[in-house]
């Protein structure tokens, strides 16, 4: 997907730098000053904004091109004799719907990161909001205030080293499942366990990114495809 919404300072950058990768934002570096959580709120609105009017554009595109396959498989299954032109073009444009497919499934998945973000950032906001009344109340000591946003701090910390191991994690296992699926068009048939191990991969890496495998998911095998125009296909 295209960005379409200019970045507005440094910050910012690294923010849509993260969407085109899937990446969670990363920590500030030495000497670079950090946006306020209000701050990086609204970077993050605007960001869920963009995604999600590319998604439902993209959206509109794939319901388009799967009532143009449907027709295109219809002519290929009434075509007599068949057409192995036909056939050819259909799968063609099959393999090119599903990647697209696949891209939606994958902005759908940014989106839903950049609602977690957002909601730590909120949960963060009101927090901080919440200590400072209490200390303008004098309910708690200044030593202990301190304590308390230093835990935040380092929680805030682990937390976002989590999110980027689980983000590696799931990287490395989409880039397995590929592989694997580039082995089985060379070598079919010849490795039945690799292939259910794959599927089972494919399963277990969307379930900790909490969505449900895709048929289209990368490991997971697809049937086998026969000319359209043969007997016996449906």
């Amino acid at each position: 997907m295209e960005r379409t919404v200019a970045p507005k300072d440094l910050y910012t950058m690294q923010l849509y730098e993260w969407l085109e990768r899937g990446m969670k934002v990363r920590t500030a570096k030495p000497g670079e000053q950090r946006p306020s959580p209000a701050q990086e709120a609204r970077q993050l609105i605007e960001a869920f904004q963009q995604l999600l009017d590319q998604l439902l554009s993209a959206q509109e595109a794939i319901e388009v091109d799967q009532e143009r396959m449907a027709w295109g498989l219809l002519q290929a299954k009434q075509a007599k004799p068949p057409d192995s032109e036909l056939d050819t073009q259909v799968f063609i444009f099959l393999d090119g719907l599903e990647l697209r497919i696949r891209d939606y499934e994958e902005g759908c998945y940014k989106l839903s990161l950049v609602e977690r973000r957002l909601a730590q950032c909120l949960e963060l906001m009101e927090a901080n909001l919440e200590l400072k009344a209490v200390q303008q109340a004098g309910l708690v000591d200044e030593v202990l205030a301190a304590r308390l946003l230093e835990q935040r701090r380092v929680i805030q910390l682990q937390q976002e080293e989590l999110d980027q191991l689980q983000f590696e994690r799931q990287v490395l296992s989409e880039e397995a499942a590929r592989l694997r699926e580039e082995l089985e068009v060379w070598e079919p048939g010849e490795m039945p366990q690799e292939e259910e191990f794959g599927v089972g991969f494919a399963q277990a890496s969307s379930a900790e990114a909490g969505r449900p495998a895709s048929p289209l998911s990368p490991g997971v095998p697809r049937t086998p495809r026969t000319p359209i125009g043969t007997p016996g296909r449906e």
